[in-house]
């Protein structure tokens, strides 16, 4: 079997089994669905001032596709590996503690836009890949935008984040336990 065929027949079997999980499709799907709702309801369509006149629904787009992504992202791995190790399916799975995702929400703009969230907490943030994810969408959205509409910064950042992820598994993972 071609390796393009094999990638394919394993992306069939990935979303079959995503779509068979009611949490993963809840948390990935439905809960950023929800969240949109809430937000448009509570906050209305009320412009941001603070960033250049932009509504809060149009602010809030792109954060919640930032909230979809990375639940799909962490959440949903995360059910996946747990179903796989419960289903004798992985050798050996180890509990791995997932950082609970929901501060960074807070403090990356999601949840709350920038210009009330204190500069020292947005530098903080700063370090971490999905302030840059949320800021990079932002940006395309952002009517007030010129230009692509890409932030090349946070598109960076996000690479660089990419790649040391990729290095660590390449360094530390292993299908089979290591001899002792």
């Amino acid at each position: 079997m071609s390796a393009a065929r094999l990638a394919l027949h394993q992306l069939r079997f990935d979303q079959k089994t995503f779509w068979r999980n009611p949490a993963a499709v809840f948390f990935t799907v439905a809960l950023p669905l929800i969240f949109l709702v809430i937000f448009s309801t509570v906050f209305g369509n009320e412009p941001i001032e603070e960033l250049g006149g932009i509504t809060t629904v149009t602010y809030y787009v792109p954060a919640i596709i930032t909230l979809a992504v990375v639940s799909a992202t962490m959440q949903s791995l995360a059910i996946a590996l747990t179903i796989a190790r419960e289903n004798g399916i992985l050798k050996r799975g180890r509990g791995t503690p997932m950082p609970s995702l929901l501060p960074l929400y807070f403090i990356s703009g999601i949840f709350i836009p920038e210009s009330e969230v204190p500069d020292g907490v947005l530098q903080v943030a700063d370090f971490f890949p999905v302030r840059h994810f949320f800021e990079a969408f932002f940006t395309a959205f952002d009517p007030n935008t010129a230009g692509a509409g890409f932030e090349w910064g946070d598109l960076a950042v996000l690479a660089g984040w990419g790649l040391l992820g990729f290095g660590v598994a390449v360094k530390f993972f292993r299908w089979t336990p290591r001899a002792s």
